[in-house]
């Protein structure tokens, strides 16, 4: 019985624990079965308390609680449980055996071994590992620093071998362009050499002396025997230039030397034996001749007598001599470098070192190596290279007169090259005529180290090296000096530069070391962790799993930013809940609770989408920044250029705002809006607004020099006002279809009157504003507006000026209130020393831009020329190359065949065969690369033309340039349509010719060459000698074109004319195109006025069609038409442009005219009758002109507007600007004001 019921125990709990076993298997818990085991021991145990049957004193179960597990095992049969059931009764007092499970242990204990082996193996690869990575990661740092180091020595090496040739070139430039004066001089007073003195020669040598940055420059002529007894006498009679350079050097506050008054003066050639023989100093040298007696110098030295003495009597001037008989510049060996251990040498050398000490500046070392520099004159001005292509000499045309010696520390062609904080850099000098000798380059300053090869040879090797004269060839630039070649025959000059030793120890640091270092701790700590999750994975794996689900969910929760979160909302009380309610009970879905759910998410929806997205931050700084003149600069521009422009100007200012923490609101028009304080919170808003501010300014200065050149004159002179406001905003996000960011409050409204009531180039800010500047130390920035300002709302308000860079010591001081709060600053304020950005630029500075900007245009065009060309006459261009030179002979000859310029003006030009041939595919612009020497011309014939106006208010180079941007404007002003032939037929096929384009580009810019500023009629008065010789006919017009054709046909721009035109038909279509261009810029002939009227009508008003005329005829008529219409809009473009526009040049036409009756060429006072002539000018001209550029359908609407608007502002406000120029006529003020 008790066996019995024993087996049923047995059976009852073998049968619960494959149940609970079954049942998580079903669930997907295996790896829990023996938890499940556990748990039913357990069970077991806690039922009551109780024995199992068959033990009174429940010690059966104490007996066989070892063999549990076994017995509850599930891999165990029925079978077995019964028989260890039965044995246990029949031996009630022996005890239970247990019996393990041997096959489970040894398969246990094999998977531990092979894990252990597995972690030994797992360990011993993150340790081969952990070596490889520290190695290579220290090789790899050190290769980067090395490479690092070695790129920025040779980037430091080139920049210092380039500036060294820069250096040098400038030096050459300078002494070139002196001897330069000194030959035009001698041709222009009709002196013989070596007759020649040159006036104000100090002032000349001592400009010469600054740019070269030379201590002394002496002229030596060239005096042949026969002509030595003429010259002493010529040198005594004109020896004033030593007094009059003894006077300059006195006025003079940069001269730097001792003024000696007492002097004497020999009036024979001399050498320094002259004065060791007694009694014979009066008859000079008995060498015979030739001799080079010094002549002119700077300064003026005469410790001994100031002229001469003959250099060709010194012992080693025989060889340089035969370099400056070849008229080669001679840079002569060094010296000044005395052995040291060579006593007699250091006495030696230490007098002429004092010599030169009293004149190089103070703080500089007077023994330090100097070379001579002696550079040829050449009687040919006209000879811009003395050399011939093969380089071989032309001494028929060059006579060489003489020579300058200049004399040039090498420390001052090294100064200032590398940026300051730049390491040092070695550079030796090795010369085969003198000793070796070192420099060490510091940043901006230079350390001699002395004679020989000094540099640190124990680093590693890094060197480069150039001989002087090949410099170039670290350098990009095109060659600038165009004088004479150094001679590298004698005793040429080669520059080593090596690193130093502080270079390398700032650049060749123990990072690496430190890099391995840390990747070992960061690869063990990685180790160690990752063993350590290896032994808890088994345990967590599934709360790790949980944890990560949760950080996922914690992430995509928190992705989105605030402002997206807020615009997006999530009602997480009731996502929770929800999702709680749905793991207790899942309710069946059905088509009513899908209905409520709609209706709930619905209200949840609308309720997030009604609550604004806004937030007030008290503590903010807003600046306003606007371009002032931008509107009457982008009259005159294409779309594509104003875009052009404001997008390089705000790509800057975002940069700078990213660095500076500054956040952009947006940008309105040409305005731009931005603040500090918001996002995040801070407290130096203020100072921070104020540097961007500045920032933003110097940028924009940079911008806008950089953009001159392809944007075209008065791009640099635009600058921009800034306006800052402090005070807490309201910002937030205007949802609908176009969301935007953006602030409101009166602190905004504040800033953007600071901005609108400043000043151009200017950082104005509110009381606000200047006190944060002051609580945060930065007073000494701001400085108070001389007068109070009218602001829209607030009445007068005292303002400020912010100048970051202001010094240091001057502190702003908070303006009193009087009882009403006024500010009273006028007298409680410490006026400062504004430092302004401003865009003066020199006269020469302005016109080189012009001349940039000019080549940039017409390169351009020449690129659209070549694209073309290459795709439509390759094979017609190569036959043509090989007949260039006999072409180009004729080309002067081919437009001889007429009288008088105005004898070739056509009623029509053919296009007919350009349109076709223009139409067909051709290459990228962009991609074309025109040849330099093309460029060098261009730039050239430019330069020339340049040079060719004169310096009248109106008719001037600006001028023409103004004319050229309107033409390309009217250029750019056609649209073109998609169809090509449509596009042909609306444009008459102008604008798909580059050749057609060049001409009138180069009309525009040619139409005024050589006005004289006075009207043609007043020349005919005058009975002017073009007057006579252009038969009393658009004369201005008719000179301008030969002129200018003449300076383009001559021989030295034969490549420029052989890329614009392939052919002599180009050539001579190029030459129609421009006569018929600028000959209709005469607008007052009547007779060319009644002649275009009629084919004006004939062309685009007549509805008939003339039977004799093809379809073709029309278009070309109507093609020649709108080109002359073009220039003819151009030339007074600025009638039809913004109004400051058309104020400038007008004022600058008045006051040409007002020169003419001033100097009795013009009969009437314009005074007089500028009002109502500019009113019938616009009536009779202007308008109808403008609406001509309507009609032909080419142009639009645009210049008509602009006309009308500029005619009724001048009805308006016409007397009161004559009254402005009647005083400032009347004050002497003739600057002419810039708009």
């Amino acid at each position: 019985m008790v066996g019995k019921n024993l087996l049923e125990q047995v059976h009852i709990a073998a049968e619960k624990q494959q149940f609970d076993i079954d049942r998580d298997y079903d669930s997907g818990c295996k790896a829990r079965k023996n938890d499940t085991f556990e748990t039913s021991k357990r069970e077991m145990v806690s039922k009551k308390g109780k024995a199992l049957p068959g033990s009174d004193d429940g010690t059966y179960f104490s007996k066989h609680s070892g063999n549990l597990d076994y017995m509850f095992s599930p891999w165990n049969n029925h079978e077995s449980m019964q028989n260890e059931a039965l044995s246990e009764s029949t031996a009630k007092t022996s005890a239970v055996q247990t019996i393990p499970n041997v096959k489970e242990d040894e398969i246990a204990a094999a998977e531990s071994r092979d894990l252990s082996r597995y972690r030994l193996f797992i360990f011993i690869v993150l340790l081969l590992s952990m070596i490889g990575t520290a190695v290579a990661v220290y090789l790899l740092m050190s290769s980067k620093e090395q490479e690092k180091y070695t790129d920025q020595f040779r980037e430091d090496a080139k920049k210092v071998l380039d500036s060294i040739g820069k250096n040098l070139d400038v030096t050459l430039s300078a002494i070139d362009a002196l001897a330069v004066s000194l030959v035009s001089y001698s041709q222009y007073s009709n002196s013989t050499w070596p007759f020649v003195t040159m006036p104000d020669f100090a002032v000349h040598s001592a400009k010469a002396r600054s740019l070269s940055r030379a201590v002394f420059l002496v002229v030596y002529p060239y005096v042949l025997e026969k002509r030595r007894i003429a010259w002493e006498k010529y040198s005594v009679l004109n020896d004033a230039w030593v007094e009059d350079g003894i006077k300059v050097q006195e006025k003079s506050a940069s001269f730097v030397g001792p003024t000696i008054l007492n002097y004497t003066t020999l009036g024979v050639i001399h050498d320094n034996e002259a004065f060791e023989r007694e009694g014979d100093v009066g008859n000079g040298t008995t060498r015979p001749g030739p001799y080079m007696p010094i002549w002119q110098s700077s300064p003026i030295v005469p410790k001994y007598p100031p002229y001469n003495w003959d250099l060709l009597s010194a012992s080693d001037i025989s060889t340089i001599y035969e370099g400056i008989e070849k008229h080669k510049a001679v840079l002569y060996h060094a010296y000044l470098l005395p052995d040291p251990e060579n006593e007699d040498e250091v006495i030696e050398m230490g007098y002429e070192a004092d010599f030169f000490s009293d004149y190089i500046q103070p703080g500089e070392e007077a023994m330090e190596p100097l070379s001579d520099i002696y550079y040829p004159l050449i009687n040919n001005i006209n000879s811009i290279n003395i050399y011939e292509d093969d380089g071989e000499y032309c001494p028929e045309e060059n006579e060489f007169v003489g020579f300058i010696s200049l004399s040039v520390y090498w420390r001052d062609m090294l100064k200032d090259i590398l940026p300051p904080g730049s390491q040092g850099i070695d550079v030796v000098v090795k010369n085969k005529c003198n000793p070796t000798f070192t420099y060490q380059i510091n940043g901006p300053r230079v350390r001699y180290k002395g004679r020989g090869d000094v540099h640190d040879k124990n680093l590693p090797h890094l060197e480069m090296s150039s001989s002087l004269i090949n410099l170039d060839e670290f350098s990009f630039r095109r060659p600038g000096y165009t004088g004479a070649p150094i001679d590298d025959d004698l005793c040429p000059f080669f520059l080593y530069v090596y690193p130093s030793t502080d270079r390398y120890t700032a650049q060749i640091t123990d990072e690496p070391m430190f890099g391995a270092l840390c990747s070992v701790g960061i690869f063990a700590f990685t180790s160690m962790v990752f063993l350590i999750y290896d032994c808890l994975v088994e345990r967590r794996q599934k709360k790790v799993m949980h944890t990560a689900r949760a950080s996922n969910a914690v992430v995509s929760e928190l992705y989105p930013s605030v402002v997206r979160d807020r615009m997006f909302p999530v009602v997480k009380d009731q996502a929770s809940s929800r999702d709680l309610n749905q793991c207790k009970c899942n309710p069946p879905l059905n088509e009513s609770s899908l209905r409520e759910r709609e209706k709930r998410e619905s209200k949840t929806s609308s309720l997030a989408l009604s609550i604004p997205i806004a937030d007030l931050f008290p503590d903010t700084t807003v600046m306003f920044a606007d371009i002032a003149g931008f509107t009457a600069w982008s009259s005159t521009r294409d779309p594509t250029q104003v875009f052009t422009l404001l997008e390089t100007l705000y790509r800057g200012f975002d940069k700078i705002a990213a660095e500076r923490r500054v956040f952009k609101v947006e940008t309105i028009g040409d305005s731009y809006v931005a603040v500090v304080g918001l996002p995040d919170s801070r407290k130096d808003h203020a100072v921070v607004m104020s540097k961007f501010a500045r920032d933003c300014r110097e940028k924009a200065t940079q911008l806008l020099q950089d953009l001159e050149i392809t944007l075209g004159p008065e791009t640099a002179e635009l600058q921009i006002r800034f306006g800052l406001n402090s005070g807490p905003v309201t910002a937030g996000v205007l949802r609908g279809e176009k969301s935007r960011f953006q602030l409101f409050g009166d602190t905004v409204n504040t800033a953007a009157r600071m901005e609108s009531l400043g000043e151009n180039g200017r950082i104005q800010v509110s009381q606000a504003t200047a006190d944060l500047l002051d609580f945060a130390g930065k007073g000494h920035w701001v400085t108070p507006r001389d007068h109070p300002v009218q602001v829209k709302g607030k009445g007068l308000i005292q303002t400020f000026w912010v100048e970051p860079k202001a010094a240091a010591n001057c502190h702003y001081r908070h303006p009193k209130r009087d009882s009403n709060g006024n500010s009273a600053s006028s007298s409680t304020t410490i006026e400062m020393p504004l430092s302004r950005t401003t865009n003066i630029t020199s006269t020469n500075v302005k016109s080189d831009r012009r001349i940039d900007w000019n080549t940039d245009v017409f390169a351009r065009i020449i690129r659209q020329i070549i694209a073309r060309r290459n795709k439509s006459c390759s094979s017609h261009n190569s036959l043509l190359l090989e007949k260039d030179s006999q072409r180009h002979c004729r080309e002067s000859l081919l437009f001889s065949e007429k009288e008088t310029v105005l004898d070739e003006v056509k009623d029509i030009i053919d296009f007919r065969g350009y349109q076709k041939l223009y139409q067909r595919a051709h290459e990228d612009p962009d991609s074309i690369v025109v040849d330099v020497v093309v460029l060098q011309q261009l730039r050239a014939l430019v330069t020339n033309i340049k040079e060719s106006y004169h310096d009248n208010p109106f008719h001037n180079f600006e001028h023409a340039c103004h004319v050229v941007m309107s033409t390309i404007k009217l250029f750019s002003h056609c649209s073109p349509s998609s169809s090509l032939s449509e596009d042909v037929d609306q444009t008459y096929g102008i604008f798909r010719d580059p050749l057609t384009q060049f001409a009138c580009v180069f009309a525009a810019l040619i139409h005024d060459v050589d006005h004289p500023g006075v009207p043609n009629a007043r020349l005919l008065e005058e009975k002017a000698e073009i007057a006579v010789k252009y038969k009393g006919k658009s004369i201005a017009e008719q000179n301008s074109v030969d002129v200018a054709w003449a300076m383009f046909m001559d021989e030295k721009f034969i490549e420029l004319r052989k890329t614009l035109c392939s052919d002599g038909s180009e050539l001579k279509r190029l030459r129609q195109l421009v006569v018929n261009s600028v000959i209709a810029t005469d607008i007052m002939d009547a007779d060319l006025k009644e002649w275009r009227n009629a084919r004006w009508v004939r062309a685009f008003q007549e509805r008939t069609k003339n039977k004799n005329e093809n379809t073709q005829d029309i278009t070309n008529r109507k093609a020649t038409i709108v080109i002359e219409h073009i220039i003819q809009a151009s030339d007074v473009a600025h009638t039809m442009q913004h109004w400051h526009i058309y104020r400038k040049w007008n004022e600058r036409l008045f006051m040409e005219m007002y020169d003419a009756y001033r100097q009795g060429r013009s009969d009437k006072d314009p005074f007089e009758t500028w009002y109502n002539g500019e009113l019938g000018f616009f009536d009779f001209y202007i308008i109808p002109l403008a609406k001509k550029l309507k009609e032909c359908c080419v142009f639009g609407n645009e210049y008509l507007e602009y006309a009308q608007k500029n005619r009724e502002e001048w009805e308006a406000r016409g007397n009161d600007i004559m009254s402005e120029l009647s005083e400032k006529v009347r004050r002497g003020r003739r600057t002419i004001k810039s708009w």
